[in-house]
């Protein structure tokens, strides 16, 4: 299975995109980078009262997302929450939920820009992802107030966002 690799702030992300025909299990894809790149070929993952998934008894930590034909998976020493979503330029993007999601200074910033609005929520979901915590808690997140490093980068039309703790 060919994927392409990053490094990111010492933790690396694997992504790649696959015919919807050829849906990718997220665990195979997982198991074959931690086959291929780390040498761990038995593990079990367990799941914190939140449900984040976690190595049992491994010092690495993991976090993955997908969007359509798009898979993304964080890999690290420390912990991680990585988000992807695919923006279309022509799609018609409902911004009513701006009102719904984003801080008075977010949508500020966002105003009509559905690029930004994508950027935003990967920041949001991708920290939600990083403490644990559920999709319900992005409501009104104010993601500037926290103690994260966050970085965002774009391949092809797909949005991802990775976090970590400073």
């Amino acid at each position: 299975m060919k994927y392409t690799k990053r490094l990111i702030n010492d933790c690396e992300i694997y992504y790649k995109k696959y015919e919807s025909s050829h849906r990718i299990d997220s665990i195979s894809f997982l198991s074959e980078i931690l086959k291929l790149e780390y040498n761990i070929y038995n593990y079990e993952i367990i799941k914190n009262n939140n449900g984040k998934p976690y190595l049992k008894e491994n010092t690495l930590y993991y976090n993955i997302s997908h969007k359509k034909n798009f898979i993304v998976i964080a890999i690290s020493k420390k912990e991680i929450g990585i988000d992807v979503e695919e923006y279309i330029s022509n799609k018609n993007y409902d911004l009513t939920i701006l009102n719904y999601y984003y801080t008075s200074i977010e949508r500020n910033i966002i105003k009509n820009n559905a690029k930004l609005m994508l950027e935003y929520w990967t920041k949001k979901e991708s920290y939600i992802k990083l403490v644990g915590g559920r999709l319900s808690d992005i409501k009104g997140l104010d993601i500037s107030t926290k103690k994260i490093n966050q970085n965002t980068i774009y391949v092809d039309n797909y949005i991802i966002t990775l976090s970590t703790f400073k």
